[in-house]
């Protein structure tokens, strides 16, 4: 039995019947997934007077992110951590 790698970036699950007469035996296969982290935007336009934005990020692996503003006088950087 084989399957294909599992591309996607959730865990997929299966199972397998084995049956024999009047007897049945499953076998549950899991499969991990692809690490993937995904970010909602990735461009953002304020109006002169906005100064905040809100990033959704959807991960399946832990992560430490570091957001900057570059190319203006004054910022203020916020950092993200995640368990997964």
């Amino acid at each position: 039995m084989s399957v294909a790698a599992n591309d996607g970036t959730d865990e997929r699950t299966a199972s397998v019947f084995l049956d024999c007469g009047d007897s049945r035996e499953t076998i549950v296969v899991s499969q991990k997934q692809k690490d993937a982290l995904i970010v909602s935007r990735q461009s953002y336009e304020l109006s002169a007077g906005e100064s905040l934005i809100e990033v959704e990020v959807e991960a399946n692996v832990t992560f430490e992110g570091r957001f900057r503003i570059h190319g203006l006088s004054r910022f203020r950087h916020t950092v993200l951590k995640s368990r997964y």
